[in-house]
């Protein structure tokens, strides 16, 4: 899985906008944060992780890859789902 800045630096924001390489993924960045993930007891994130594994059905793997690959570069998404993580290609 490929990462490339889509966008100069934005003064104004302090930051890149990303977006993930490769069509159909597109991640959108609503809810997340930047090198601190979230803290919540494990029995909070199990029921969470459950959630999510039931929203995404058979794409669930790949959506995990693209999380796990967002956090190594320190972004971690607090929104996760289907609509943040488009796993199939989107109408412009």
């Amino acid at each position: 899985m490929s990462f490339a800045t889509a966008r100069p630096f934005d003064n104004e924001l302090l930051g890149h906008r990303h977006d993930v390489g490769q069509t159909p993924l597109r991640p959108r960045f609503r809810g997340s944060r930047l090198d601190q993930p979230v803290d919540f007891p494990e029995e909070v994130m199990e029921a969470f992780w459950a959630e999510k594994e039931a929203q995404f059905g058979d794409d669930w793997d790949r959506a995990k890859e693209v999380v796990w690959a967002l956090e190594s570069f320190g972004i971690y998404l607090t929104d996760i789902s289907p609509s943040n993580i488009a796993l199939h290609a989107i109408p412009d």
